[in-house]
């Protein structure tokens, strides 16, 4: 290098480096989701922080900086930061490799050089083939969650966080996009140009100012300054670091002007909390999951191996929509509020076997729309292993339970009556006969022996004998042997009557529309029961009234302390007088006799219930072991049969 340096040269690629920045942000800016609306201007002044301190410190601690200042000045969620800065830094990484190479090729750098760029080549292979596995692979995934599970609960979900949405990003190809691409080109060409500027301006070669800036990406240009690597040439190390230094000291200096208290704060939180402590974060919403509640359920299910249907939800019915709440449900489906296309639905989903029960319940309703009122059903989808579809989501509509506890008992009541007569119509006017001795066996056998030995073998690993009590009443494990006798189980079944059936007629699945445009319709159904007697309808509508079963699925589990339970038994005021209500129409309808018959498909009910509530928790299968154990006792002492 001369003594003499072109002013004009050096001013020029300065500017030329300021404009590469600028493109730089503007490229950065096509990463994020497009609800994070972040300003350019932003994203430049955390560039330029973190490229201040890329200058004095190595190891690219400033990209720590950098996304700590986006975080805090343009409101969007660290995680989403740091996929963004992760997938920009892998591109970059790949365009440097390819320079550098195209100097090695040309014989202006030796191929010592060739070893730097495979590392380099290395570590991008690896990261993208991290970050295409975890959706695709349980096994990375509950790497990651051992991984996290290390530090606090809120740095473990920061990491979490942040592997998911580089790994969202990644699958989205946004940087594949012609935009990106351009932006990319019209980048690099802009700092080819910077350097080759420089270069001039000193009297340098091209090549050698080239690899000086790019050849040592964890190094820092005061460092090199200071360890004497720049072939002893100190003129040339100090236009360096002016030429990388003035255009994000004007950066700053505009952004100290504009947002001093921002870059303040964002140096003394890095200061305080070691960059990006657990105290800096929290899960907030994204762009697939509204609620931040939603979206940690989600990533604990995908990388805890817990709930699998939350994140099988996440990974396949989402393609299209957005999650504004997952809600409550008691079946093997999952049910969402959801934004598609601009409008609010309700979307169910299922998996495997749950998939198949959910594509004949769409088909019920569809089959009946007209003839019964029930929810419309907007759009289906099947999938490989998945099935989903969509029902409109109506503001005005609430569950009977929560319009039952909100309206006048006098408004739910003529809502009850006006059910009960339709589908009592409904029953009849879909008539199937009467139901062998074959069909009812299989039922009784399936639904009340098989259910009762699971019930009894779960029952006896929290129970130390045979005599138990429930709220200070006392049991016996023995009353249970009853049904597991088919000649006593037979007599209880006089009605052999069948029909079609909703099969699934709880409060719960009773939507009220508060407009008066259809005053209710039924969602939900569950029409195979193989024996089809329409007084099972009936029974799922008297499991709702008699313990509470609404109130039940949201109390707290029993507990057991030396065979004695407590169940706290949740039911309103408002349950109490429709449960009488019912009970009188049931006996009016149907006489004391087909009332009996109500009370022990109630029975079989639970025990329907109870193995599903032992495998989704079994202290809440033990709340449905005493309510099944409430009711046969019930049902023995009233009816002695």
């Amino acid at each position: 290098m001369t003594a003499a340096v072109s002013v004009e040269l050096f001013i020029a690629a300065v500017a030329t480096l300021l404009v590469a920045h600028v493109v730089r942000c503007i490229r950065w800016a096509t990463l994020f989701p497009n609800l994070s609306h972040v300003r350019h201007s932003d994203l430049l002044v955390g560039l330029s922080i973190g490229y201040l301190v890329n200058a004095i410190l190595p190891f690219r601690i400033g990209e720590l900086l950098r996304i700590l200042y986006v975080h805090w000045r343009g409101k969007v969620q660290i995680a989403c930061v740091v996929a963004t800065v992760v997938l920009e830094r892998v591109l970059d990484v790949l365009v440097v490799a390819a320079i550098l190479l195209a100097f090695v090729a040309g014989d202006r750098l030796t191929w010592s050089v060739g070893l730097s760029v495979a590392l380099g080549l290395a570590a991008v292979v690896a990261t993208v083939a991290f970050g295409l596995h975890v959706p695709r692979s349980k096994r990375v995934r509950q790497w990651v969650w051992s991984v996290a599970s290390v530090f606090s609960s809120k740095i473990k979900f920061m990491i979490l966080d942040s592997v998911w949405t580089f790994a969202s990003l990644l699958a989205s190809r946004r940087y594949l996009s012609p935009r990106f691409m351009m932006l990319t080109v019209s980048m690099w060409a802009v700092y080819l140009l910077s350097y080759l500027l420089f270069a001039r301006a000193v009297e340098a070669g091209f090549v050698e100012a080239t690899y000086l800036l790019l050849g040592s990406p964890l190094s820092s240009p005061i460092l090199l300054l200071a360890g004497h690597n720049l072939d002893n040439d100190l003129a040339l190390g100090l236009l360096l670091v002016a030429y990388t230094s003035l255009p994000i000291a004007a950066v700053i200096i505009y952004g100290l002007v504009r947002d001093r208290p921002a870059i303040v704060g964002a140096m003394q939180a890095a200061h305080r909390y070691g960059f990006i402590g657990g105290e800096l974060y929290r899960i907030v919403s994204t762009d697939k999951f509204r609620r931040a509640s939603d979206y940690e359920l989600f990533l604990t299910a995908l990388f805890g191996d817990e709930h699998h249907l939350v994140s099988d939800f996440g990974l396949s019915a989402l393609d299209d929509a957005v999650v504004h709440r997952l809600l409550h449900g008691g079946s093997d489906a999952i049910t969402a509020v959801v934004e598609s296309d601009g409008r609010l639905i309700i979307r169910k989903f299922a998996v495997c076997d749950a998939a198949e029960k959910l594509s004949v319940q769409a088909a019920w309703l569809n089959a009946h729309r007209g003839r019964l009122r029930t929810v419309d059903i907007l759009e289906e989808h099947k999938g490989q292993q998945f099935y989903r579809y969509d029902m409109p989501y109506l503001i005005e509509a609430n569950d009977f339970y929560d319009v039952i506890h909100m309206l006048p008992i006098e408004r739910s009541a003529a809502i009850l009556d006006d059910v009960i007569g339709q589908l009592d119509a409904f029953h009849r006017a879909h008539d199937a006969g009467i139901a062998g001795a074959e069909q009812v066996d299989r039922y009784l056998a399936v639904k009340a022996a098989g259910n009762a030995r699971i019930i009894l073998d779960f029952a006896r690993t929290f129970l130390s004998g045979p005599v138990y009590t429930i709220n200070e009443t006392a049991y016996s494990l023995a009353d249970w042997a009853r049904l597991a006798d088919p000649d006593w189980l037979r007599t209880q079944i006089a009605d052999r009557r069948t029909t079609v059936l909703h099969g699934d007629l709880t409060i719960e699945n009773i939507i009220v529309r508060l407009d008066g445009a259809q005053s209710w319709y039924l969602i939900d159904p569950n029409p195979d029961n193989v024996f089809n007697s329409p007084l099972i309808d009936w029974a799922k509508m008297m499991q709702s009234l008699n313990l509470g079963y609404e109130g039940l699925n949201r109390a707290l589990p029993v507990t057991v302390t030396d065979n004695a339970i407590r169940l706290t038994v949740t039911k309103s005021h408002a349950y109490e007088l429709l449960h009488e209500r019912f009970v009188a129409v049931m006996r009016e309808r149907f006489g004391a006799e087909g009332l009996r018959e109500i009370h022990f498909h109630e029975l079989i009910n639970y025990m329907r219930l109870t193995p599903y509530k032992i495998r989704q928790n079994p202290e809440k299968g033990m709340t449905f072991f005493a309510c099944s154990s409430i009711l046969l006792n019930r049902y023995v002492e009233r009816y002695a049969r």
